[in-house]
């Protein structure tokens, strides 16, 4: 019985043709017995199965697939900023100038993180902390050839940055060595410098679009 079990599983990894038949079977060795029942042999390529190779038709197909997909995010990607309008721009700065507004009236009563609340939040934070990807005044220029707002980009991202800065380092002014100073006026100064700049931007985009 173990000779026989030892015949059979020879006979699964050894083609039929070579197969130890135990004399007690009466299985024969059939030439119809399909390709894909025997073991397929490293060294002869024909008796690979060509239905397991990758056809050229398979190729096209997903070649024409990657094609597609790639095609389909390079539109959508282009539609969505298709829909930012200057319009849309312009809104977005008037909403920025009316946040800034009340941030000389928080400083002067040293309310810092009210004032960071609103320089770290959107629409403001587009303008000086997200990278020039997502610059509102940017993204304006390019969608007036008004490039000189990228002028006005850049000293209005200096301004908002130092008055965030100052206002970070009165927060923790007292717990500095030394004789620390609260700075008051110099963030005020910026913030107001800061809405004059982006006040500039607006008519100038607006004069842009008319």
């Amino acid at each position: 019985r173990i000779l026989c079990l030892l015949g059979a599983a020879a006979a699964a990894c050894v083609p039929v043709s070579h197969a130890f038949i135990h004399p007690s079977l009466s299985v024969k060795p059939t030439s119809s017995v399909p390709k894909s029942a025997m073991c397929l042999s490293a060294t002869s390529p024909d008796n690979i199965d060509a239905s397991l190779l990758p056809t050229e038709t398979s190729r096209r197909q997903v070649l024409l697939s990657t094609a597609v997909t790639m095609a389909g995010m390079i539109l959508s990607t282009g539609a969505a900023h298709a829909t930012v309008s200057p319009e849309s721009l312009i809104a977005d700065l008037e909403l920025s100038l009316d946040k800034l507004k009340p941030i000389p009236s928080l400083l002067e009563k040293q309310e810092w993180d009210g004032v960071r609340t609103i320089l770290k939040t959107p629409p403001v934070n587009q303008l000086w902390n997200l990278g020039d990807a997502k610059n509102t005044i940017l993204q304006l220029a390019k969608a007036t050839d008004e490039y000189e707002l990228i002028d006005i980009k850049d000293e209005l991202s200096l301004s908002l940055q130092m008055c965030d800065q100052l206002t970070y380092d009165n927060v923790f002014v007292y717990y500095q060595p030394g004789n620390g100073k609260i700075k008051v006026k110099e963030p005020v100064e910026l913030a107001e410098k800061a809405m004059k700049q982006l006040s500039q931007a607006i008519d100038m985009a607006k004069s842009a679009v008319n």
